[in-house]
């Protein structure tokens, strides 16, 4: 893989600064951001705070399995984002 460091790299302060940067640099005001329940509080907050619009997906317990029949569900022509957390912080 050639990567030009100048401009394919971003450099943060762990994976929160991470996501707040993309979060900034990909989305726009009204952009849908689906999230899988439970999640990292922040995740919310970033999404938020971007004025994206969220869309949450519960998983099952007590194995924590994703339904894809409720991710269809939740996926519209905003879609931009689907996060995947892993390992899922908080479960």
């Amino acid at each position: 893989m050639t990567v030009n460091p100048e401009t394919e790299i971003t450099v943060s302060a762990g994976a929160t600064g991470a996501f707040q940067c993309a979060c900034i640099v990909l989305l726009h005001p009204g952009d849908e951001v689906i999230i899988f329940k439970p999640y990292y509080g922040n995740h919310l907050s970033t999404v938020l705070a971007v004025e994206a619009v969220p869309g949450v997906v519960s998983l099952r317990g007590p194995d924590w399995n994703l339904s894809l029949d409720d991710l269809e569900d939740t996926i519209t022509d905003r879609t931009k984002v689907i996060v995947v957390n892993t390992p899922g912080n908080p479960s």
